[in-house]
């Protein structure tokens, strides 16, 4: 590099630092502090206090001190003690939730906006997957990496985001009929991969992450389609369930779930035999999260429901949904309680329009006291208050990420965004200790 290259680099460095700090001096003007936290965890008595008042949202000094710590963090420094990015579920006390630089971003930076609702406000900014899509005011979108970084046009035009992962768990993209993914080495670039979209889609529609549907618990027994219809096979290709129904999944908990022609959820354990009356019915292919809990067995339970595919698309959440447990029994639900959802070990119930989470025991974790809340996914939820403000908890109910934004999404591929009517979108890292670094 020559000398006056150097010197624009270093230029464009000071620049990008300059920027950084003014929004850091503007999250401090917004929410003052006296002793700024460094840690982006915060204690249980400090974000439990969220619960004490559901009706409005939590404007304590800690949650405050939380905002403006997302600033201090040094993730380079992270990076180079073993931290990855992940989209394993969030140990809080291991963890790490580190503020993306989108900095030089004048679209995501652009003060002020005009703030809609959390689905519908230009700019926007989305992750997928461990990616981020960002939209600006004219609704174009740009991909960019998990760094805030934009991917080259001329690559990322061309492709398609499918919603899907491959076997090796990575996000997949579509052009021509081809199926890629996206790798950062020598600059970034798109690399093709196989991708079987009637063996191995996972049955939601939706951001999943890679533990989702995919324990490998059936001992090498593997969906088959033959003539239109699913079966298992075992590892040695012995046909051990004869392909005749509609739909099929992996094994999860050593049991595999296919559905048959009126839709009901049919369990069959490694050695092929049926384990339970088919008398529980399954959704299929639906295009977001609040399908969660069927087909796949977690921490012993299923969600199913005592009502057909018809009924279910006039009502996604009829009082006949139900939790079912390997012995074919129900796991009890508390009185006039309806279920919403179940990931991550957590069913989402409501009542009254207040929602809490219980364990698959049965036993609450998170009370029922938000007026808003979403599945858990990567062993993070959103909730929210009455008045609109969100925040992000863990499976235990500890507050995270503060009830300070005005939108939030789900946590997809390790990937968080958040919006703040009057400053705008901010991206979220979830990091997790992978390597020790010597």
């Amino acid at each position: 590099m020559n000398v006056p290259n150097k010197i624009k680099a270093i230029t464009i460095k000071i620049i990008s630092l300059c920027i950084l700090v003014g929004i850091t001096v503007i999250l401090m003007i917004k929410f003052p502090i006296n002793q700024p936290d460094t840690s982006v965890v915060p204690t249980q008595s400090s974000a439990k206090t969220a619960n004490d008042n559901p009706g409005k949202s939590n404007d304590n000094q800690a949650n405050k001190t939380l905002l403006f710590s997302f600033t201090t963090q040094n993730p380079e420094k992270l990076y180079s003690t073993g931290y990855t990015l992940s989209d394993q579920m969030f140990d809080r006390k291991t963890d790490k939730l580190i503020l993306v630089d989108l900095s030089n971003d004048a679209y995501i930076n652009n003060l002020p906006r005009v703030f809609i609702n959390e689905t519908n406000a230009l700019p926007y900014l989305s992750p997928r997957m461990g990616f981020l899509y960002r939209y600006d005011t004219a609704g174009n979108k740009m991909l960019l990496s998990n760094d805030g970084k934009a991917i080259s046009a001329s690559l990322a035009d061309k492709m398609v985001f499918v919603g899907e992962r491959n076997k090796d768990g990575n996000a997949l993209f579509t052009a021509n009929g081809e199926y890629y993914t996206f790798s950062k080495e020598n600059g970034g670039a798109f690399l093709k991969t196989s991708f079987d979209p009637l063996l191995e889609k996972r049955g939601i529609a939706f951001d999943y992450p890679s533990y989702y549907g995919a324990d490998n618990s059936g001992n090498g027994i593997h969906l088959i389609y033959v003539n239109k219809r699913y079966g298992y096979a075992n590892a040695n290709g012995k046909v051990i369930v004869q392909p005749r129904y509609k739909a099929g999944y992996e094994f999860s908990e050593g049991i595999g779930c296919l559905i048959d022609a009126l839709d009901r959820q049919l369990f069959f354990d490694i050695d092929g035999d049926l384990i339970m009356s088919p008398i529980y019915y399954g959704t299929k292919d639906e295009n977001n999260s609040k399908y969660l809990g069927y087909f796949y067995f977690h921490n012993g339970i299923v969600r199913a429901s005592t009502q057909g595919r018809s009924q279910l698309k006039k009502n996604p959440y009829p009082n006949s949904e139900v939790i079912l447990k390997k012995d074919g029994s129900l796991l009890p639900i508390p009185s006039d309680y309806q279920v919403y959802a179940y990931s991550d070990g957590r069913i989402l119930l409501g009542k009254a329009g207040y929602f809490g989470f219980m364990d698959a025991n049965g036993a609450w974790v998170v009370d029922p006291v938000y007026p808003y809340a979403k599945p858990f996914c990567e062993g993070l939820a959103v909730v929210g208050t009455a008045d609109g403000k969100r925040g992000v908890i863990d499976q235990n109910g500890i507050l995270v990420i503060p009830m300070a934004f005005d939108g939030i999404s789900d946590c997809s591929g390790g990937m968080i965004t958040l919006m703040e009517k009057d400053l705008g979108w901010f991206a979220i890292q979830k990091l997790k200790l992978t390597a020790k670094v010597q």
